[in-house]
């Protein structure tokens, strides 16, 4: 079909997609939900996953009703064709590992990769970085364990300090 187009404001779906779960959020509820469905995105926590990994979160609501709202947000993408940026991260992940032919021409194109700033990578990121490395080792990263501060988004330095064992 065709490619989705980018959400580039989420917060109204995100305040219809509470409502669809009949919860009635507030704007900074909101604004606190849509923290959540970020956090869950780019930590590869699926609506299905939520509550069995928000166990140290503090979500705006009980983690059943944020998951219900995930799975409302998710479906009313897909219902209007539209991606957010999270979304788009992904689907490159997912055309880089499951197209053979896409992977082999943009690794053929780009030969080594830098990132900066290491510490603060999450999850969905390092996924990305790994589909287009595909098993290759031609990285340079830099950055500073103790200054990880996007850790709200789902960042971890972990990636950073087992850099050279993996």
């Amino acid at each position: 079909g065709a490619p989705p187009q980018l959400l580039t404001n989420k917060f109204q779906m995100v305040a219809n997609a509470a409502a669809r779960a009949r919860l009635r959020p507030g704007t900074s509820e909101i604004r606190d939900l849509l923290s959540e469905i970020e956090w869950a995105s780019c930590t590869l926590t699926s609506p299905e996953m939520y509550v069995a990994r928000s166990g140290d979160r503090t979500p705006p609501f009980a983690a059943a009703d944020v998951a219900a709202v995930y799975a409302s947000y998710r479906d009313l993408k897909t219902a209007q064709g539209v991606a957010d940026f999270d979304d788009m991260l992904m689907y490159t992940a997912g055309i880089l590992e499951e197209h053979a032919d896409v992977a082999a021409e943009f690794r053929d194109r780009y030969r080594s990769f830098v990132v900066d700033e290491y510490q603060d990578v999450t999850p969905l990121q390092q996924r990305l970085l790994d589909a287009w490395l595909g098993g290759r080792d031609d990285l340079c990263v830099v950055g500073d364990a103790q200054q990880t501060i996007y850790s709200f988004t789902g960042a971890t330095p972990a990636f950073l300090t087992g850099f050279r064992q993996r």
